[in-house]
């Protein structure tokens, strides 16, 4: 990122530091201060339940280099590459079907988009990265309209419908936005917090949550409380505190203009199942995945693996008696934590050279 860039990264990208226990008023506490030092949790087996969920096969129309899980609908995978394609793939790893819409023709989104799986019509909402529109597709490809948002920006799917967060290049205060399965408001909800605006002469970085949603559920991380904001009418409902001791971010510190001094702070993002945390952080030179139990704040298991030239990027878990380096594939369920492994990493598991990557589901036994 250069300091001309303007971006909105996920909400652990910067940190307060903590307030005290008493302050939240008896809210759970997250002690991620503590838990860096932890040990990678003994017995792993017997506490999480890894299981290989989907494979998506390799052909010459189905090569995935980087795989982005935007959704699953009765058991069928939506799986957007960084090249453009969207593809479905069935639990076996067969392709249901693939199509590409970038361009400027009838029915395509032009050259940026979001798409995600639409659980209203089973098909596809692509949300564009460059106007307040979406795309709609049949799950095959077939157009089926094009509508106009009223707050630009990319939703998250919640129940049938979509939150989105306020667009913060026209205020810096974080407000959300509620859309029907139609993509019409129904409600909003105004926060009080504050996006991080480092504002320059020709621009400005912005920092701000990012949203966790679960069916129904729908929650944000930021500074040192996670939120529920799942009903615009219950307001920001604070679920849990974060505590950060002094490896929280200062509010003026620009890790866009600070990389070589980021790794001092803790890193985190927060997402959430209906009982569980997956706390995905960078501190040190390490990466940690951390699972919490909602309703106490206790750390249940952590696994973490220093970031290390030449070794995967992720964290190991254990799969049938092999090592497999996983991350957050940022996409749960109502019991269900969702991680991907790298083509490498599956090409090692399987001794297939060509593999494509595969998504792995992580639950607490």
């Amino acid at each position: 990122m250069t300091n001309k860039t303007i971006s909105l990264l996920a909400a652990a990208a910067l940190m307060l530091s903590a307030s005290c226990t008493s302050e939240k008023g008896g809210l759970p506490v997250i002690d991620l201060a503590a838990n860096v030092n932890a040990e990678n949790t003994a017995k792993i087996d017997s506490i999480l339940d890894v299981r290989l969920v989907l494979h998506p096969e390799a052909t010459d129309s189905t090569l995935i280099g980087s795989l982005d899980l935007a959704g699953i609908v009765d058991d069928n995978y939506f799986i957007y590459s960084f090249d453009g394609n969207m593809m479905v793939f069935a639990k076996d790893g067969k392709c249901l079907c693939s199509f590409d819409r970038k361009g400027y023709g009838p029915g395509e989104y032009g050259s940026y988009a979001s798409p995600m799986a639409d659980r209203a019509t089973k098909g596809w909402a692509a949300f564009s990265n460059t106007q307040p529109k979406v795309f709609t597709y049949t799950m095959s490809g077939e157009f089926t309209g094009c509508d106009t948002l009223q707050v630009r920006g990319i939703p998250t799917a919640l129940g049938n419908g979509w939150v989105v967060g306020s667009n913060s290049f026209i205020n810096d205060t974080i407000s959300y936005y509620y859309y029907s399965d139609k993509f019409l408001i129904t409600d909003s909800l105004k926060t009080g917090m504050l996006y991080k605006v480092f504002r320059e002469y020709d621009g400005a970085t912005v920092f701000g949550p990012n949203i966790s949603s679960t069916g129904n559920l729908a929650t944000v991380y930021w500074n040192d409380t996670i939120y529920d904001i799942t009903d615009p009418a219950a307001g920001l409902r604070p679920l849990a505190a974060v505590n950060l001791g002094t490896l929280g971010m200062p509010w003026d510190f620009n890790p866009a203009q600070n990389r070589d001094k980021v790794d001092s702070y803790i890193d985190a993002s927060v997402y959430s199942t209906a009982t569980r945390y997956l706390v995905w952080m960078k501190y040190d030179h390490k990466l940690y995945a951390q699972f919490y139990d909602r309703a106490t704040g206790s750390l249940l298991a952590s696994i973490s693996a220093p970031r290390e030239k030449g070794q995967p990027y992720g964290v190991p878990f254990s799969f049938n008696g092999s090592t497999i380096y996983l991350t957050p594939a940022y996409y749960t369920t109502d019991d269900t934590f969702y991680f991907t492994a790298s083509d490498a990493t599956m090409s090692e598991l399987t001794g297939k050279e060509d593999s494509n990557p595969a998504l792995f589901a992580i639950k607490i036994k």
